[in-house]
């Protein structure tokens, strides 16, 4: 288990990010989509090659297109404080990935079937180990506690209706038309909960979606680093990447396992 940094306090409301946070739907897994969705439009080309373009056209895919986050700055005021873009769904980001991708490799490829069978995939998400057992212990609490997500709305529901929890609050960027790391999405879930900024705690995986963020907007932070020994690999072997994490503000707290969140409250 990870260490906190510091201690959890005057928290009303601890708000989770979903995927790669809550549910285990990672890197792996979005590889295992491109893999069956290669097979299954029998494309013969490398999986580890469409993925890797795939994964670097998102940005362009996204709301904020190529005014979004890169590495040399991967938390541009624009995203965080400026127009709110016109919105689309996850859905739409992952079929122009695709339909982008396709084109890139000058592949014959069908980009709203591929978009479909990432959806029916993540909707199928199981919790983390540690979710599960630090959503049960967090339930013996008086605290609430919510979720708030870059998805839509379909398959987040799908996922959460699949837990045997239920939560105070649960919102996305479909049900507010923001994406995170936009401050207004964090602040329009504030305003909903009727709790201040500091009195929230928001727990995600993403240092640039989640802890720049929230921060940004005031909330406390918590970092769950899901791959700490490839994140470590990746900053030794990736001077941009290293770089970029240097660049983005550090969060309240740091852990390895979500089971610290009630151990530590427990403790105060």
């Amino acid at each position: 288990m990870g260490i906190l940094l510091l201690e959890i306090q005057n928290v009303e409301l601890i708000l989770f990010d979903a995927y790669g946070t809550l549910f285990e739907f990672e890197s792996d897994q979005f590889r295992g989509a491109i893999a069956q969705i290669l097979d299954d439009q029998k494309i013969n080309f490398s999986y580890e090659e469409f993925y890797k373009t795939w994964v670097d056209k998102y940005s362009e895919s996204g709301v904020w297109g190529l005014s979004g986050p890169k590495q040399e700055d991967p938390c541009p005021d624009i995203v965080l404080n400026g127009p709110i873009p016109r919105w689309h769904s996850q859905w739409e980001i992952w079929r122009r990935q695709f339909e982008k991708t396709f084109l890139h490799h000058q592949i014959t490829g069908d980009s709203e079937t591929a978009a479909n069978i990432v959806r029916e995939l993540i909707a199928q998400a199981e919790l983390y180990t540690d979710a599960k057992e630090a959503l049960s212990l967090l339930s013996t609490f008086k605290i609430n506690v919510g979720v708030l997500s870059n998805a839509d709305e379909d398959f987040l529901h799908t996922s959460l209706d699949k837990t045997e929890f239920s939560f105070d609050i649960v919102e996305s960027s479909e049900s507010l038309r923001i994406y995170k790391p936009h401050r207004d999405i964090f602040r329009t879930v504030c305003k909903m909960s009727g709790y201040e900024p500091n009195q929230i705690l928001y727990v995600g995986d993403s240092p640039i979606a989640d802890i720049g963020g929230a921060y940004n907007a005031g909330l406390q932070t918590l970092w769950i680093r899901r791959n700490p020994i490839k994140n470590a690999e990746k900053v030794e072997n990736d001077p941009r990447f290293a770089l970029m994490l240097d660049k983005l503000p550090n969060p309240d707290f740091v852990t390895d396992s979500l089971m610290s969140i009630p151990n530590l409250m427990n403790d105060n």
